[in-house]
């Protein structure tokens, strides 16, 4: 067993059809220690996936997955040979187990493995041992040893005799079809930035242009009286000062517009032309200026993350229901769940209901992949952007959720 190989595992591997982990070594001064011995060897012996089986003793894992590497107490250390005994006593058809000793950070750890070799399944206690009656046999399914079952015997049959056997094999996705290669790629912008940013400076020009008109200011005016919202006003002027844009003076004047609104129902302005044409441009300019910062944050983050389309293929002649793909990824490219970039208020509901999820997070059906069903973001109602008119009885929709 190569040391380095097992080290790797220590620090990284989960409990799955190929791996378990002990906090101690077996003691075998204890009875229920070597009949637990036992059952983990006939299970992993009877686990249908092909490849050496690891029990990895001194490591203690917790439901994070997190680690505690505690190493195993010395004094319980047997001579692989009284492993090896005590399976050639109990177990038939004879299992080969191999021991080894791994010394990592001043601690020891106790490797047991299952070999390959081991392909003359069903494998079961030959004789009463302990509590463990003649005849016990058990399967490693995923994370657990569960008891055999008919459909368990017919696959040992039908790998002897190679007759109607699944074929499971991992492919990747390119141009929408199976294949036997990977493509990495890389999350694509959607949008035009360099257009919206000329679009933005042309509403500034178009709003410094404006020659305003102004309506009176009287207490007799009908409805109340209407005023940039700040929220407004901070978003240009970040903006602004960020692109060298210069504003006039009265930018944000727009004279004594007035507005009259019922609780769902229309509102009606009341002033002259230039006044309400500049509102309305001045709410326009926030609103781009919102979106493009929030499409420009989110797809500068995506960019920088690869992605590939992977499907689960059967080759063979037969349904496996029990199937277990592991993907081993190398720390530097491990992309944490927590780092995804949020969408912003102003465009979540576009990314959630454009093309976003549907192209990058859904995999499509066609002629050799059958419906992907994933675990993702799905029927998360669009979340519209508030109007920005101070109307009674309104408040902000929820962007948390």
């Amino acid at each position: 067993m190569e040391e380095d190989f097992l080290i790797e595992c220590i620090e990284n591997e989960t409990e799955n059809s190929y791996y378990d982990f002990k906090k101690d070594i077996y003691d075998f001064s204890i009875q229920k220690n070597k009949e637990d011995f036992l059952v983990d060897v006939i299970s992993f012996a009877n686990n249908h996936s092909k490849g050496n089986k690891y029990i990895i003793t001194g490591v203690k894992l917790h439901e994070d997955n997190s680690r505690t590497l505690d190493g195993i107490t010395e004094s319980k250390i047997k001579d692989g040979a009284d492993y090896q005994s005590l399976v050639n006593d109990n177990i038939e058809p004879n299992v080969i187990v191999d021991f080894k000793i791994v010394d990592y950070n001043r601690k020891k750890f106790g490797v047991l493995r299952v070999n390959d070799e081991n392909n003359n399944p069903p494998y079961f206690l030959s004789k009463q041992y302990g509590s463990l009656p003649k005849g016990f046999i058990k399967i490693r399914k995923g994370q657990k040893n569960e008891f055999v079952t008919r459909r368990d015997f017919d696959l040992f049959y039908n790998e002897k005799t190679n007759n109607e056997m699944s074929n499971i094999c991992l492919k990747g996705i390119v141009n929408k079809n199976i294949s036997d290669t990977f493509k990495i790629e890389r999350f694509q912008n959607k949008i035009d930035f360099e257009k919206c940013k000329n679009k933005i400076y042309e509403l500034f020009t178009e709003i410094n242009e404006i020659e305003l008109e102004r309506s009176l200011k009287s207490g007799l005016k009908f409805g109340s009286e209407l005023y940039v919202d700040q929220e407004d006003i901070d978003i240009i002027r970040k903006y602004s000062q960020k692109n060298n844009i210069i504003l006039k003076d009265d930018f944000f004047d727009i004279g004594y517009i007035t507005f009259f609104s019922i609780l769902n129902s229309s509102t009606n302005y009341y002033g002259t032309e230039s006044e309400k044409k500049k509102y309305k441009l001045i709410c326009d300019l926030s609103e781009m200026i919102s979106i493009f910062e929030g499409y420009k944050k989110f797809y500068d983050s995506i960019d920088r993350i690869s992605y590939t389309e992977l499907a689960i293929q059967n080759k063979g002649r037969k349904f496996d229901e029990d199937i277990e793909v592991t993907l081993k990824l190398k720390k530097d490219n491990l992309f944490n769940y927590n780092d995804f970039p949020i969408p912003s208020e102003d465009i979540i509901g576009d990314v959630i209901d454009g093309e976003f999820i549907g192209k990058y997070l859904e995999i499509e059906k066609n002629s050799e992949i059958n419906e992907y069903t994933g675990k993702y973001i799905r029927n998360i109602p669009s979340i519209p952007r508030p109007i920005k008119l101070p109307t009674w009885g309104y408040s902000d929709p929820s962007y948390e959720s």
